[in-house]
């Protein structure tokens, strides 16, 4: 079991350098700060359901979507997949599908 928390703290970085990454590159890294820290997305990363309700009153569905898919793009080059959302995207399946695939190249190591 001890992997599993190792890929997770790993996985953790991911998501954290990713939303610095492709939120700096959608908005700069000034609109970037200020997202980051009045929306204290530190506090609930790694749970994607509160981040994505987070993002929803500033930013509206549409809005949310945009960001959470630059993060998502950035998540998934980081970790060596493709990135496909399909016709209807969801960030808390996108997340949990990037976690597990991250996880499971973690164990396979």
């Amino acid at each position: 079991m001890p992997l599993l928390q190792e890929g997770e703290n790993s996985f953790a970085e991911v998501i954290r350098e990713s939303f610095r990454e492709g939120l700096s590159a959608l908005i700069g890294k000034s609109g970037m700060e200020a997202i980051y820290i009045n929306f204290k997305l530190q506090d609930h990363l790694m749970n994607p359901k509160a981040t994505h309700a987070s993002l929803i009153p500033a930013f509206k569905v549409h809005g949310a979507e945009i960001l959470e898919k630059a993060v998502m793009k950035e998540v998934y080059r980081r970790i060596n997949e493709r990135f496909e959302s399909g016709d209807v995207f969801s960030y808390e399946v996108m997340f949990n599908r990037a976690r597990s695939r991250f996880v499971s190249k973690q164990i396979m190591d």
